[in-house]
């Protein structure tokens, strides 16, 4: 295997690692956000789905960021890979 497939077979098992560590680390709440956030929905349309006024929804939002760091987009696309 050259040295280029082990860094990339390297890169998505760190990506998985800190995809699971920043889930853990959520409530379920935000957690069902996430999922939401993962299929592309509004804020609005996230905070009608769970019954909860948007503002909430953004606190939710910015706890989800806090936890995954600067990682969300691996988080969400981590997501939708498990999901589907």
């Amino acid at each position: 295997m050259d040295k280029i497939k082990m860094l990339e077979m390297e890169n998505e098992r760190l990506k998985i690692a800190i995809s699971k560590i920043s889930i853990s680390r959520m409530t379920e709440r935000e957690h069902d956000v996430l999922i939401y956030m993962a299929e592309g929905m509004h804020r609005r349309v996230i905070a009608k789905m769970l019954d909860i006024v948007p503002e909430t929804c953004d606190s939710f939002i910015r706890n989800i960021k806090r936890k995954c760091g600067g990682e969300l987009k691996v988080v969400i696309d981590y997501v939708k890979k498990t999901t589907r």
